[in-house]
């Protein structure tokens, strides 16, 4: 929030914590583990491998937070190029790329990995704060299941994770609008 230009601005910062973790950290007479805001037996994305592709540097380290906090394993690349480079090795379980990139769209990236890696290609995830319908075209026809709309809430973001590790990468094209946001 802000009340003008020249005027300073106020940010709030809303991080998911289950209720059932609140009352356990409350009633627990040993140091919480600061790591991570969930307890590990409660974290959904354990071990999950995850590559998040996105050329604002700032939303790639949140985007990060929220995912290592629910356990995920999470490389970060910001550009196509290097994106690709980090596939080279290993494939990560779920794929989140930004749309809109400077050098190479996540357009043009999920096209090359889906030229180069066919049906082993990860369950990719397209991230846009631009025109919804077109960009869910769009981005269905280059290869990505999934369209969320920047901003996007941690628990959307959980949740999209979640549903292709859930189902083995699973395949139904599915597009989430946000309307309470954190990131």
């Amino acid at each position: 929030e802000s009340a003008g230009a020249q005027r300073g601005s106020t940010f709030t910062v809303l991080l998911p914590l289950a209720e059932s973790d609140y009352a356990q950290a409350t009633l627990q007479t040993e140091p919480v583990d600061a790591g991570g805001l969930a307890s590990p037996a409660l974290r959904p994305l354990d071990g999950v491998r995850v590559l998040i592709v996105d050329d604002d540097r700032d939303i790639g380290e949140v985007l990060q937070f929220v995912l290592e906090a629910e356990g995920a394993l999470v490389s970060v690349a910001h550009s196509a190029a290097e994106a690709l480079g980090l596939l080279t090795g290993s494939m990560p379980d779920v794929l989140l790329s930004d749309l809109a990139m400077p050098g190479g769209s996540g357009y043009d990236l999920m096209r090359s990995i889906v030229a180069r890696e066919g049906e082993k290609a990860p369950p990719a995830v397209a991230l846009s704060a631009y025109a919804p319908g077109q960009d869910l075209r769009q981005a269905l026809a280059a290869g990505f299941r999934m369209l969320l709309e920047k901003p996007i809430d941690s628990g959307t973001l959980i949740k999209a994770v979640t549903t292709f590790v859930a189902d083995g990468g699973g395949k139904p094209p599915i597009s989430m609008r946000v309307e309470r946001a954190i990131i």
